[in-house]
């Protein structure tokens, strides 16, 4: 039922974008071939956060695959927890325990947090060496940056057992000390190598994700340069990340609108709407799809 109400909520704010923007949806003006391309590339790009999931729990990258195309039909939960809940589910397939799948998600949103953290400071530094001062835009990387660094502080606080056993004795939860432990001994089991290949897991996966934006933008023939897409990535995804709504359903929306209609991009409204429109439906509806049809049909797989 509350999924229900958060896909609604994407309804309404699809159709307020649509009223306040007035884009012209003519299929014939899209090029569909590059949505095609920006679609795979951001499942592309999914699929690739599943292999990092998997490669801290020491799975195969296909079970890892299997797991996380299923989980993306927790794609309309807050926080993403209803992903991490349906791959906890999945991980009991390979022996995995509820708290061992969790903990590997948060220990991934750490370093998707971390590296969304770098490529925020990297956007503010290309904008200062385009002689392009930020403007309107600085309060869009300090709310990224802020979310961001909550995310970080969060995850690290859940691994420190002092405040696992105060929530865990306020809310009488025995089994956030056994989670906490977990994850505080997954964090512990991070060697340097294990590090750098899960963070050049990361790096493609987001690598994947700004080629979902560059092929988006040029399906409603808006093309920009890989400098663009960066930024405008670095900022959506650092607000999908941590937000009490799924994907940062909201967030995610007016956010491209303030950057899209800023000077470094100086987009018209209509194009403004047509985009967030596009990137809506590429971005949760046909992942979450995907994953429905995932689960219906390989439940019993």
């Amino acid at each position: 039922m509350k999924n229900f109400a958060w896909l609604l909520l994407s309804f309404l704010i699809l159709a307020a974008i649509y009223a306040l923007t007035g884009p012209e949806i003519a299929l014939h003006n899209l090029n569909f071939t590059s949505i095609a391309v920006a679609e795979l590339a951001l499942l592309s790009s999914i699929w690739a956060w599943g292999i990092a999931w998997g490669f801290i729990l020491g799975l195969t990258p296909k079970q890892a695959l299997k797991s996380n195309t299923r989980a993306m039909l927790g794609i309309f939960a807050p926080l993403g927890f209803g992903a991490d809940a349906i791959r906890a589910m999945e991980g009991k397939r390979y022996g995995l325990r509820k708290r061992e799948s969790i903990s590997a998600s948060f220990i991934v949103k750490l370093f998707k947090f971390l590296l969304m953290l770098l490529f925020l400071g990297f956007s503010i530094l290309l904008l200062k060496t385009l002689s392009i001062e930020p403007g309107q835009q600085i309060s869009l990387f300090i709310g990224a940056i802020v979310f961001t660094s909550l995310g970080i502080l969060f995850i690290i606080a859940a691994s420190m057992p002092d405040i696992a056993r105060l929530i865990g004795k306020k809310f009488k939860k025995s089994t956030l000390l056994d989670f906490q432990q977990e994850l505080y001994n997954q964090l512990k089991q991070m060697s340097l190598k294990k590090s750098i290949q899960l963070t050049l897991i990361l790096l493609a996966s987001s690598l994947l994700e700004i080629t979902a934006v560059l092929f988006t933008f040029d399906a409603i023939s808006r093309p920009v340069t890989s400098i663009h897409a960066f930024i405008y990535s670095a900022i959506s995804h650092s607000l999908a990340l941590i937000t009490v709504t799924p994907q940062g359903l909201g967030f995610v929306e007016t956010g491209s609108y303030l950057v899209l209609q800023s000077g470094f991009f100086s987009f018209p409204a209509k194009a403004i709407g047509l985009f967030i429109i596009l990137w809506a439906i590429i971005r949760i509806w046909v992942p979450s799809l995907l994953g429905l049809a995932s689960y219906k049909l390989l439940r019993h797989d």
